[in-house]
């Protein structure tokens, strides 16, 4: 069981509360906004997702970041923790809308952030 981070709609700024939760958002929380290798515990941890604020957008920008999205989720799938990963992207002018849809036995869990790209 983990403490509960609640995350503000549309920032995707998360502070820790002292709240009890079951919920997987926390991990997908965490795997996507802590920047890849600045984990202590684990260098794997985290995504890269950092390295594309205020990215050039480009045509390959969307691409770009389903695969690190995949890649920071990875371990959640290896460890059984969901079942099914749905990750959709969205160009928009000066933004790129990021949405993920997990599922595991127990839930589906909606989490969704905007980058800003140029």
């Amino acid at each position: 069981m983990d403490f509960k981070i609640e995350i503000e709609t549309g920032t995707a700024n998360g502070s820790m509360t002292f709240e009890k939760q079951d919920s997987i958002i926390n991990n997908i929380y965490l795997s996507l906004m802590i920047p890849k290798g600045t984990f202590f515990l684990n260098s794997d941890f985290g995504s890269k997702l950092h390295l594309l604020q205020r990215a050039k957008n480009t045509s390959n920008i969307e691409k770009i970041a389903k695969n690190y999205i995949e890649e920071a989720l990875k371990w959640m799938l290896e460890a059984g923790r969901i079942k099914n990963l749905q990750i959709n992207t969205e160009k928009e002018q000066d933004r790129l809308k990021i949405e993920v849809i997990a599922e595991n036995n127990m839930e589906q869990v909606n989490f969704t952030t905007f980058m800003e790209v140029i």
